[in-house]
Parts: structure tokens; sequence; C-alpha cells
């Protein structure tokens, strides 16, 4: 089954302009079976998740696989296959790359293709790498949208279009943000299709606050989207627990999906409260630690601390002032031999 673009109405002026009190309408009119065809629902595009004209946000941490799932979910949607086991309506969609380089997309591309067992057909990459988005790039946007009938676009990432606001403090303010995607939805939705935006989390752990608040920047960017599908880490290597917000859509539990092989599957057997926690600095280690590391011999500084820092994940510098603290509380002893046991003979050959 194919998508085509439908255009809704937007009733103008003899001047060209929106006529605002076109939009005015009695709940009775728009109740009303006459007007059924004109305000019937919108075609779902990706089931339970996405339907014709909304804007949604998928947000993660960094360097959490956030381009992978948008070129996943593009070549799903192109193809009309399942989307982590949801049915997708096929569509032609836009990918816009403002990130990797064209030989680094084609790569990922292929890869996924692949683990999909599908090919690429009904999908377009637009490449604007080191590209800077002006409010002309919209009005491009818009027309390329309606003359190539595609029904879903995919922007990788927000920030890319930051360019477009007047204001240089975009991201962290709301009027700014709000007008920003509605452009950006406006773009879309006025010739029928929809938008997926890729975006990032705030800096430090995430975990710790409601999904939709976990979007770097001001509070519109959790409120402003139709749907928003925030990505935490789980306890489990490459596994991601997923909660989305939704306007529209009813309410899903959060769930796991796990990367295998290049895509992203779902994962039943992981559990979605066990979020992955960032340790504190008394749950990674301290200078009561620095003994265990100690031998009968005598260790040179440098060598212990780079022994602490792989096996604590830390830095050489933490590593370095446990040492030192250590031996400001007697845990251990240094001489010109290196680090020793307190209280005990060092053996000065090595």
């Amino acid at each position: 089954m194919s998508y085509a673009t439908t255009i809704p109405d937007d009733p103008k002026d003899a001047a060209g302009v929106h006529s605002w009190s076109a939009d005015l309408i009695s709940a009775e009119e728009l109740c009303s079976a006459k007007n059924e065809e004109r305000f019937k629902k919108s075609p779902i595009m990706i089931e339970g998740l996405l339907a014709q004209g909304d804007l949604a946000l998928i947000t993660a941490g960094s360097k959490s696989f956030k381009s992978w799932l948008a070129l996943q979910i593009a070549i799903c949607t192109a193809n009309g296959i399942p989307l982590l086991d949801r049915p997708t309506l096929a569509t032609k969609t836009l990918f816009l790359n403002f990130e990797l380089k064209p030989s680094s997309i084609k790569s990922r591309l292929l890869s996924i293709a692949h683990q999909l067992k599908c090919g690429v057909t009904n999908l377009h990459i637009w490449n604007l790498r080191n590209k800077c988005v002006t409010e002309d790039f919209l009005v491009e946007l818009s027309a390329t949208i309606r003359e190539q009938g595609f029904g879903l676009v995919i922007i990788d990432p927000l920030y890319a279009f930051y360019g477009v606001s007047a204001d240089p403090q975009v991201e962290n303010s709301n009027p700014a943000i709000t007008a920003l995607l509605s452009m950006i939805r406006s773009a879309c939705e006025e010739v029928g299709a929809a938008v997926i935006v890729v975006h990032h989390h705030a800096k430090g752990d995430a975990s710790g606050k409601a999904s939709i608040d976990r979007s770097s920047g001001a509070g519109a960017l959790g409120r402003f989207p139709d749907f928003v599908m925030s990505l935490i880490s789980h306890e489990s290597p490459c596994a991601y627990i997923v909660e989305i917000d939704f306007r529209d859509f009813p309410p899903c539990g959060a769930f796991v999906i796990r990367r295998d092989r290049n895509i992203m599957i779902l994962d039943e057997d992981l559990d979605p409260a066990s979020k992955k926690t960032k340790p504190t600095a008394n749950q990674k280690g301290s200078a009561r630690d620095v003994p265990a590391f100690l031998t009968e011999k005598a260790i040179r500084k440098p060598d212990l601390i780079s022994l602490i820092a792989s096996a604590k994940t830390v830095v050489r510098k933490t590593a370095e002032r446990w040492i030192d603290d250590a031996i400001k509380l007697k845990l251990c002893s240094s001489n010109r031999h290196g680090i020793y046991r307190a209280k005990e003979a060092v053996q000065t050959t090595f």
C-alpha cells in the first residue's frame, strides 16, 4: 500500500495572506456529518506513533545511535516494512543529513538495508553537511516535498536549523523554539507530510528526569511535538529504554530496544526499569581502594596510576589524587622505589 500526500486547504485572502477567521468554526459544525470528510483522521504512517502532518522528536544522549535509528526509520517507512514490530505505511521518504559525509551515510544505508533484507528505493537523501540553513531553505523544502510527493521528512539533527532563528540563544528560548518548530511543521504539513526531528539530551545524567524534559534546551522542545521518543541507556550494553509521550495516540509503556548488527530490535527479555545510572565519585572509588592494587613489591607511581585508572575507569588525574590521599592517610607509603603497602618492608629489587 502506498501513501500519497494530500494538501490541506489553506484559505487566503486576495493578497495571499492566511485568513485567520477561516479557522473559527462552531463545535456543532465541526462535529457535523457533512464535514466528516474535511475533518477525518489523518492517515497513520507508523502504527501507534505517527500520523500525516505530525511533528515528532527523537531525543537521546550523545553517541546513542540516534542517526542509525533515524535511518532505520527512513528505510522502514520507504519500504512499508515494520519498524520495531509496528506496521508502517509505505511512503516516499526524505532524509535531511546535516552531519554525515555522503560516504558514511551510504555505508550505513547499505548496512541497515542488508540487515532488514530490503532495498533503499523510495528514499531520498539530501546531503547538507556544512550548509547553513536559512528561511529560504524552508521555502525550497516545502516546494521539494510538494513537487516530489514526500510523505515523511526526517531532519538529523535539529540544531542545523538554528540559523533560521534571529535569536542567538534559540535552543534555550521557548518563543524561538516554538517559532522554529512551527516553521518546520508548517513547511511539511501544508504539503501533506509528517516530520521527525532528531535532537540530543541535555548534558549529564538524563535518567532521573521525566522523559518529556530530557531534551537539551527550552521546555517547548518537549511540549510542542506531537510525540517525543526519548532513549536512555539500559544497564545492559548496547540497549536503550524507550519512553514515548503522545498528544493523540494512546499511551504505551516503556520498552527496551537493543542494537543488533547495526539495527535496533525489540528486546522483551530486558526490564525497562533497569536504567543505567552514572556512578558517583564515591561509587567509582576513593583513596581507600588504593591498597588493593599493591602487592608485596613496590610499584612505580606512573604504573600504579595506569592500573587504577584502567580498573576504575577514571582519568589519570583522579587516580593520582587517590594515591596522594592514600599516602596522606597512611594507607600506603612511598619512597624512591615507588608506592608500597603501609608498615611493610619494601623489596628494592625489580
